[in-house]
């Protein structure tokens, strides 16, 4: 019924793919982490801070801002691809408001500008959903 995902594990809760999933989102942000906390990421703290600085101190603004949007874009290309492989197929649902309003308030919740914050966000949000359920 299911291919496997990325043609590596077989799609059931019993198998591989509950553990290859959070095995993957733990390499990505291992990755994003890396990328962080080295000089990269520190030169684009400084350009978050102060464009007209790095400018001035010579630091190649527009070259590492398009890296970083290739990176982005990148992770948000892998994060789609395992998604779909997931569940199968996308509809135009998964693109609506609604669910870009919940990724909002979660980055929100967790603190923008932190790396585990889309995380703690993520638990807040569906802790608070399920509690006002009840």
């Amino acid at each position: 019924m299911f291919k496997p995902v990325l043609g590596l594990f077989d799609y059931d809760l019993y198998g591989h793919t509950i553990i290859s999933m959070p095995c993957r989102a733990g390499g990505g942000v291992l990755f994003v982490r890396r990328i962080v906390y080295s000089p990269f990421g520190q030169a684009l703290t400084g350009i978050r801070e102060n464009v007209r600085r790095m400018h001035a101190i010579g630091s190649p603004v527009h070259r590492r801002l398009v890296t970083v949007y290739t990176i982005g874009a990148g992770i948000a290309g892998i994060a789609g691809a395992l998604f779909t492989q997931t569940n199968a197929y996308v509809t135009l649902t998964v693109f609506d408001f609604d669910n870009s309003a919940k990724v909002m308030v979660m980055l929100i919740l967790g603190g923008t500008g932190r790396l585990y914050g889309a995380f703690v966000g993520a638990v807040v949000y569906m802790c608070s959903k399920t509690s006002s359920r009840s």
